[in-house]
C-alpha cells in the first residue's frame, strides 16, 4: 500500500516565469484590454492611461512581453502629470525633466475576506446560548424531581448515645504471625491473605536479521511474519503555486514556486515472534514483554479471646425541647479489674421537624448543634425537596 504525502520541509523551487502585459480600459470610448505597457494611449480614441486602472488579465489574455527589463514604476511628470517609463529623462508630453518625479503607486489590495471558521457570533448569539444553557439547567432539575417549598419549623428532636464498655474476654482475629501475647482459646484456618504475580511467559519478538545468536531455542518455535520494516520516498510530481507581481510599469511578473510530492513505499522484512516460559530468562537483543497470572498466597489466621475493652451496652437519652443532655452511664465497678466499665465512644443527632402546608407533608432534618439551636418553632423557611426527601443545606428564612 502507497501513501502520496507532500514533503512541506522540503525548500520549494522557484521559477520565473516572464513577464506579461498588464491590462487597461479606456473609460473615454470603452475600449477593453488594452495593453497596459504597450498602450500608454488608447489607440481608438487617443485617452490617456490611468495607471490606477490596470489590471492582471486571463490566462487566456497573457500577451508576453519579450526581451523586457524592469525599470522601476512608471513616473508622473511633476508639471502635466502624464505617466512615464521609469527609464525616462523626460516627459513625453510635455517635456519637462523628470529628474523630482516619485514613483506611482501599485494599485492598493483588496480588503481580506472574513477568514473561514472566525466566531463571528455577536451578543444576541451569546445571549441565546446563555438562555438555552440555563433552560436546560431547569428542565434538568425539574425531572430529577428537584423542588423549592415553604415550610414551618414545627419541634425539634435530639437524641445523644454513650457506649458503655466493659474490661474482660474480648473475640478478636489477626494473622497468626501477628498473634499477642495473653490469647486464650486460640484456633487457626488457613485462609488466603493475598495475590501475587507470577510470571507466566515472555512474549519476545525482533528482526530475524538481528536475532542474537545466542539465542537456544527450537527453529520451530519462532513464528516469522512478513511486516514494514521501512519505508522509501519516491517522487510522484509535485505542487507548485504561482504568483503574480505588479511591477508597476505596465507590466507584471509571473513567478512559481514548487514543493516535491512522494509516496511511501513500503521496506518489508521478516520479523520474528517467540513465546518463552515465564520462568526462563530474557533473551538479550529481543524486545519481551512478560505475561503474569495472579496466584493466591495463604497463611494462618487465627479466631481467639483475650481479655480487653469491649462494647458492653449503650446509654440513650433524647428529647424534643431544646435542652439536650447526655445520659447517665452508671458505669460500676470502674477500674482496669475483668468486669470493670468505661466509657466509649459518644454520638449526637439533632433533629429539626418541618410541615409543609402546601403538600401537607413532613419534613426532618438534620444539623449541626450549632445551627439547630438557631431554629425557633413558628419560623418559616424556605427547602429543597429531592426525591420527596428533604435538603436543608441551603434553606433560607423567609419570616
Amino acid at each position: 500500500m502507497t501513501d502520496s504525502t507532500h514533503d512541506d520541509s522540503a525548500p520549494a523551487e522557484s521559477r520565473d516565469l516572464g513577464a506579461y502585459e498588464m491590462l487597461w480600459d479606456c473609460a473615454h470610448c470603452g475600449a477593453s484590454k488594452l495593453l497596459a505597457h504597450s498602450h500608454r494611449f488608447c489607440p481608438h480614441c487617443g485617452a490617456e492611461q490611468d495607471p490606477e486602472k490596470r489590471y492582471f488579465p486571463e490566462e487566456a489574455d497573457k500577451v508576453a512581453v519579450e526581451q523586457h527589463f524592469y525599470f522601476g514604476n512608471d513616473l508622473p511628470c511633476p508639471r502635466c502629470e502624464a505617466m512615464n517609463g521609469a527609464n525616462a529623462d523626460f516627459c513625453h508630453r510635455c517635456g519637462a525633466p523628470l529628474s523630482a518625479a516619485a514613483a506611482a503607486a501599485s494599485p492598493a489590495g483588496q480588503p481580506k475576506p472574513p477568514q473561514a471558521g472566525e466566531n463571528n457570533t455577536g451578543w444576541a448569539g451569546k445571549a441565546g446560548i446563555g438562555a438555552t444553557v440555563a433552560a436546560g439547567i431547569g428542565i434538568g432539575y425539574f425531572l430529577l424531581g428537584g423542588k423549592t417549598v415553604g415550610v414551618e419549623a414545627a419541634g425539634l428532636e435530639w437524641e445523644r448515645t454513650i457506649e458503655v464498655q466493659s474490661f474482660g474476654p474480648q473475640s478478636r482475629q489477626v494473622w497468626c504471625d501477628s498473634l499477642p501475647s495473653g490469647a486464650t482459646e486460640v484456633s487457626r484456618k488457613r485462609q488466603e491473605k493475598e495475590r501475587r504475580k507470577v510470571p507466566q511467559s515472555h512474549a519476545c519478538e525482533a528482526w530475524c536479521d538481528e536475532l542474537p545468536a545466542t539465542l537456544m531455542v527450537n527453529p520451530n518455535e519462532i513464528r516469522q511474519v512478513a511486516e514494514e520494516r521501512s519505508h522509501n520516498q519516491v517522487k510522484t510530481g509535485e505542487k507548485c503555486i504561482t504568483e503574480r507581481i505588479d511591477q508597476g510599469d505596465g507590466t507584471f511578473r509571473e513567478q512559481q514556486a514548487c514543493t516535491p510530492e512522494y509516496r511511501k513505499e513500503p521496506v518489508m522484512a521478516q520479523k520474528c515472534y517467540l513465546e518463552l516460559p515465564g520462568d526462563s530468562a530474557k533473551p538479550s537483543g529481543m524486545q519481551c514483554k512478560t505475561r503474569y497470572r495472579e496466584e493466591p498466597v495463604y497463611a494462618q489466621m487465627c479466631d481467639f479471646k483475650i481479655n480487653d475493652w469491649g462494647p458492653e451496652r449503650t446509654a440513650e437519652a433524647r428529647g424534643a425541647d431544646r435542652e439536650p443532655h447526655w445520659p447517665e452511664t452508671r458505669l460500676d465497678p470502674q477500674g482496669e479489674c475483668l468486669g470493670c466499665e468505661r466509657e466509649g465512644p459518644r454520638s449526637e443527632r439533632y433533629t429539626v421537624v418541618f410541615h409543609a402546608p402546601e403538600d401537607a407533608q413532613t419534613y426532618r432534618c438534620d444539623l449541626p448543634f450549632s445551627e439547630w439551636e438557631r431554629i425557633d418553632p413558628g419560623t418559616h423557611w424556605e427547602i429543597d425537596i429531592h426525591a420527596n426527601a428533604a435538603d436543608c443545606s441551603d434553606m433560607k428564612r423567609t419570616r
